[in-house]
């Protein structure tokens, strides 16, 4: 289980932020007590700088307590609509207003932290999908969080075949952007054309292709290894062999239940391959032997 230090953590920062609501919290409070009318917007903005300023969930506890905070001055100095024909409300009554008011701040603060997350992480602004069609790294990330996607890692066999792309430099300019993009945009139509529709075809960065195969069988994976492999070498031509590509493909008999770290071996070996300079395709099996 994790600690509760992970959902509330405790720093300086937080203490100031919190400090910081609880007081704004209390002067809105006083004014809500010597006012004729709630003020639920100005209840919005403690809870607003705890769930935008503050990590963890410390806007939940600080919705309970503005909730138990508008019940108190509610029972103590009652403003107009707490009267039904000259008669106080009842303390269900009270209770349920303060639950739905509990609901509200807590939707809010729900919305804020979300959009807090969205706005402050670098793959809020990748898409799912490069220029090429395949996946990006934040779209692979997003995919392999679904549902379906973890029973597919867990029902069967699982394939990865990963391609380095090394672009060399030239006169040609071969560390060009464009150069870049039509190296990618060639290699991507090739494992596009050869996937299968249920494979994932990534491309996590400008030199690095992956195609995850699920549920597929070694022979199915050599087939796909062995069509790519034959292509590749007319590809290299057709850049003026500006291009470099080293390939392995890692086959898991058994389902597998980290896919992360299957791909995490399989791009570590494949550079420690590459780097040894024993050839230019690979294939191995996971998990490796010990």
């Amino acid at each position: 289980m994790p600690p509760l230090r992970q959902y509330f953590p405790f720093d300086r920062w937080t203490v100031l932020v919190l400090t910081g609501s609880m007081l704004l919290l209390l002067i809105i409070g006083a004014l809500d007590s010597i006012t004729e009318w709630t003020m639920l917007l100005l209840y919005l903005g403690p809870l607003m700088c705890v769930a935008w300023l503050a990590r963890g969930f410390w806007w939940v506890v600080v919705a309970v307590l503005t909730g138990v905070l508008w019940y108190n001055i509610r029972s103590y100095a009652p403003p107009p609509d707490a009267f039904v024909n000259g008669v106080r409300e009842s303390v269900g009554a009270a209770v349920w207003n303060a639950l739905a008011r509990i609901g509200v701040l807590l939707v809010v603060g729900l919305l804020c932290t979300r959009l807090r997350a969205l706005s402050r992480s670098p793959d809020s602004l990748a898409s799912s999908h490069d220029n090429t069609g395949m996946l990006s790294a934040a779209g692979l990330r997003e995919t392999l969080e679904r549902g379906f996607i973890k029973e597919q890692c867990g029902a069967g066999p699982v394939a990865i075949l990963m391609l380095d792309v090394e672009r060399k430099i030239t006169a040609f300019g071969g560390q060009s952007s464009e150069h870049a993009a039509l190296a990618g945009a060639v290699i991507g139509k090739l494992l596009l054309s050869h996937a299968r529709a249920a494979d994932l075809c990534v491309r996590p960065s400008p030199n690095h292709f992956l195609v995850i195969m699920f549920d597929t069988s070694e022979s199915a994976a050599a087939t796909l290894n062995a069509a790519v492999q034959d292509a590749l070498p007319q590809i290299v031509r057709s850049l003026d062999d500006t291009v470099s590509v080293c390939s392995l493909l890692l086959y898991s008999r058994d389902p597998v239940k980290d896919l992360s770290a299957m791909r995490s071996h399989g791009e570590n070996r494949l550079v420690i391959l590459k780097v040894m300079g024993q050839g230019r395709s690979f294939s191995e099996l996971w998990p490796p032997k010990a």
